[in-house]
């Protein structure tokens, strides 16, 4: 107990799979695992759920005030919660949406932290922020509140390991012990300069805010009778009026039939008493058998149709109400879904459709029949009592078909619960129904531009100004700058800044004031789809899908396998997964859990290197990777971009220091916009002030 083990390694050599095998996630094929006491886990892949950052760090656990901003002091999140509206009781989206990715790290971190164990095993928690964030971490969290208990720190960031006992390195999957004295030195792993974080929090604990906290969104509920709108709803779903009228028109015509029916033996009994001989009884009974099964295949007959077309109107009606909520789930704009966690979107597709396939049909085809019965049955009765009143001579089977229609009064009973059944149905197409009522974002373009645009890649940001949300602080603030044709511009500033809300204006991720301009073109003035398919990203958390790894790269074949084997080759993973049994047709887990973060990321890069755009936006698509490979990705990339624009945000000032330009962003608005050599002149400036306190500058 007491003790820091450091653990290092290249992208893909086994450090996140080391980790998961102390948690029992992953079985070791030999050998075996003892682990004695209680582990706390933060892993790379940061996580959240819908609620508050302060519930996000308890996770369900006891508040103690003390502990809790001890914990907040050591993860440095006072300054960033004290510039949210609501401090920690600000609600945060399923994935942290509203945060940055230096603040989604940390409170993953906190989260970890907070919970008593004996032993703590933290995946990489200092890559996402900056240079002087990192240092305070690793001191005040890693080094002093844990000191006594058991740590197991994977980092890049090997600066930081100098003075730890025990450093392991992975190579390969293999564990290996490293001569810190010779193999700790810039030579073999560079000490990377970062971006400080510059800013006025004390060094005494914040006081957080408790103003008035927002309530996190709910879902719908209707009050009353759903009887006008959603039938309605379900019914166009299912067809027009013309349509829906003749499926009921069937069931009218199937009761009718099975009426017709019971008349007719009621007559046929009747007829039966009428005659007093045998052999005309015998000729009677034998035409009404005939007529009988007749009736009878009749009632077969349009019953089997009825069925058929009721079948195909509820498919069609269930097919429909599921295509409109994909399309309109799919345009949905960014704030919905940060605003609705999925668990509560899949839900729609699994129960609610689930009920629309099945159980409406049901209940509703069980109301029509019933009621329909019901109908028939008071018809009847009415029908037999005028007869009976008439002076007329009252025959048996009219009593007999009166007597047994008033047997079934009971249908009144059972057409409530049914009636009830289907009312409860219903509410899954009302909730469907909300869901396809959806606003879509904004499609406001009209103008196609050519198939080669852009031609060249000139960007021209003019006085964007944007909001998270519409009652919230601006994240951009009149933000104006220019690039020309094959630049490459470097993005730089403290977390929270706005760097990554650049990326979001750029792709129209929300709505904001000002203009973007590509190649003389408004970005607002064409389509969603024209616009961003004409950009490549490397975001900042990497998306792979459910399947082969050939369709995640190349998900429309449009490439050849010697193609993707050279965007592999470029970004060296071509032998890594050259020695998979099953090469590109390796099967991707949900997420790209069998690949690490670094490694997702490069398979992001090669995607965009694929593509052969001409705007490339990289949201610090190297901070998870080792420092050899970093340099390698950027050596590839000045190769394969050279005639791109190319979008750089990083916190390390080496991924930037060789770009054309480099724009510093300060609380969402442009403090400086030069290059580099000009930024170093101004000794005022915030970039020099960035790169004097720097490890590297001293």
């Amino acid at each position: 107990m007491g003790e820091l083990i450091g653990i290092i390694g290249a992208s893909g050599s086994g450090k996140s799979t080391l980790l998961q095998t102390i948690l029992e996630e992953v079985d070791p094929m030999e050998g075996s695992v003892d682990v004695r006491g209680v582990v706390s886990y933060a892993s790379q892949d940061t996580w959240f759920f819908s609620d508050s950052i302060r519930n996000n760090i308890l996770f369900g656990k006891a508040m103690n005030r003390q502990k809790y901003h001890e914990v907040i002091k050591v993860c440095a999140l006072e300054h960033d919660l004290s510039v949210l509206p609501f401090g920690d009781g600000t609600l945060v989206g399923e994935q942290g949406a509203m945060l940055s990715g230096g603040q989604k790290a940390r409170i993953s971190l906190a989260r970890a932290i907070y919970r008593d164990a004996d032993i703590y095993l933290l995946d990489d928690p200092l890559s996402a922020v900056d240079a002087h964030v990192a240092q305070h971490i690793f001191n005040e969290c890693i080094v002093k509140y844990l000191k006594d208990k058991c740590v197991i720190l994977v980092t890049h960031q090997v600066q930081y390991l100098k003075n730890v006992p025990r450093v392991y390195q992975l190579n390969e999957g293999k564990l290996c012990g490293l001569n810190k004295s010779k193999e700790l030195q810039p030579s073999t792993f560079r000490v990377v300069k970062n971006i400080e974080q510059v800013s006025d929090a004390q060094t005494h604990l914040e006081s957080l805010k408790n103003d008035e906290e927002p309530s996190e969104v709910k879902e719908h509920r209707s009050t009353g009778s759903t009887f006008k709108k959603i039938y309605g709803v379900y019914f166009r779903a299912g067809g027009n009026w013309l349509v829906t009228s003749v499926i009921l028109f069937a069931f009218v015509l199937v009761q009718y039939c099975a009426t017709c029916i019971e008349f007719f033996l009621s007559h046929w009994v009747q007829e039966h008493e009428w005659f007093e001989t045998e052999s005309e009884r015998m000729l009677i009974s034998h035409n009404c058998i005939y007529i009988y099964s007749g009736l009878l295949l009749c009632l077969v007959l349009v019953t089997i149709t009825a069925t058929l077309a009721f079948v195909h109107y509820c498919m069609m009606a269930s097919k429909n109400l599921h295509n409109s909520i994909l399309g309109k789930i799919i345009d949905a704009t960014m704030t919905f879904f940060n605003n609705h966690p999925s668990g509560r979107i899949l839900n729609r597709f699994s129960k609610d459709i689930g009920n629309v396939d099945e159980f409406v049909p049901l209940s509703l085809l069980t109301v029509i029949v019933t009621f329909l019965n019901l109908v028939a049955m008071f018809v009847t009765i009415c029908i037999m009592n005028y007869w009976m009143i008439l002076p007329t001579d009252v025959r048996v089977g009219n009593i007999g078909l009166a007597l047994i229609q008033l047997f079934q009064i009971e249908l009144i009973q059972y057409a409530m619960k049914v009636w009830s059944d289907l009312e409860t149905q219903m509410t899954s197409v009302e909730r469907v129904n909300d869901y396809t009522e959806l606003t879509p974002e904004i499609q406001s373009g009209q103008v196609t531009p050519p198939q080669s645009w852009p031609s060249n890649g000139n960007i021209d940001f003019n006085k964007i100004s944007m909001k998270y949300a519409q009652n919230g602080p601006f994240v951009l603030y009149n933000v104006s700058f220019k690039t020309q044709a094959g630049e490459k511009i470097g993005i730089v500033g403290r977390t929270g800044a706005g760097k990554t809300f650049i990326v979001s204006a750029l792709f129209r991720l929300y709505d904001f004031d000002g203009s973007i301009t590509i190649d003389e073109v408004d970005s607002k003035s064409i389509s969603l789809n024209d616009l961003r398919s004409k950009i490549a990203i490397i975001p900042q958390d990497p998306v792979l899908f459910l399947g082969t790894l050939r369709k995640n790269l190349d998900l429309f074949d449009e490439f050849d396998d010697s193609q993707l084997w050279s965007a592999l080759e470029d970004v060296k993973l071509k032998d890594t997964l050259s020695d998979l049994p099953s090469g590109l047709d390796t099967m991707i887990l949900e997420g790209g859990e069998n690949f690490s973060v670094g490694q997702k990321q490069l398979f992001c890069l090669v995607r965009a290197m694929l593509r052969n755009v001409k705007i490339v936006v990289m949201d610090e698509a190297t901070a998870n990777v080792d420092l050899s490979s970093d340099s390698i990705i950027q050596a590839t990339i000045r190769r394969r971009f050279r005639q791109c624009t190319v979008i750089t945000i990083a916190h390390r000032l080496d991924t930037v220091m060789d770009s054309d330009k480099i724009l510093v962003l300060e609380s969402g608005r442009v403090v400086e916009f030069d290059t580099p050599d000009a930024l170093l002149q101004n000794v005022n400036g915030f970039f020099y002030n960035y790169v004097k306190k720097s490890d590297q500058f001293g």
